[in-house]
Order: structure tokens, then C-alpha cells, then sequence
């Protein structure tokens, strides 16, 4: 499966759940989390409309951050989990 189809297939899920619940599929964001994939794979996350990333280590997202370059639109970079204390003091995002 790629990763166009597999967003594909998680939109239509929350859309799915949120008519379930008489919600608007625009309350939810989906983030796509990067841990331990390559830069590649998160342009491809971009290209198949993904506008939210998140990265549970810094360090990982500060090396990734320079080869995403695909987008027209910068994606919002998000931590997922928590982070150490030295890590704490710096963040990085994938945004510009």
C-alpha cells in the first residue's frame, strides 16, 4: 500500500467515524507521525495532502527537516510524546 492510499484510507475512516457521531470531518486533524521513517516518506505524506507532521525526537526531526523541501505549503510540525529534560530547551519544527 502506499502512503497516498494509505491516507486515503484514514481520511475516509475519520469520515466514517465522524458521521457516526454527527460530527464535521474539519474538527478533526489528522498528523502523520514520522518516527523513524525517512525524509522521503514524509514528502510523500505531503504530497497526498498530509498538512500535519509530528516527530517524537528532536534530534530525528532536525535531520529530516532540511530534505523536506515537496511542499508548496509548509507542512505544522507537532512533538508526539514526551520529551527529555535537555530536550525540552530545543524544539524544532518542520514549518518555516
Amino acid at each position: 500500500m502506499s502512503i497516498r492510499d494509505g491516507v486515503a484510507g484514514v481520511r475516509a475512516r475519520i469520515a466514517a467515524a465522524c458521521a457516526r457521531v454527527g460530527r464535521s470531518v474539519d474538527e478533526v486533524t489528522l498528523i502523520a507521525v514520522t518516527k523513524v521513517f525517512p525524509a522521503s516518506y514524509v514528502e510523500e505524506a505531503i504530497a497526498a495532502g498530509v498538512t500535519d507532521i509530528g516527530e517524537n525526537r528532536v534530534q530525528e526531526a532536525r535531520e529530516k527537516k532540511p530534505d523536506v523541501t515537496g511542499s508548496a505549503r509548509p507542512p505544522h510540525g507537532t512533538s508526539s510524546g514526551t520529551f527529555s529534560r535537555t530536550r525540552r530547551r530545543t524544539p524544532c519544527s518542520f514549518s518555516t
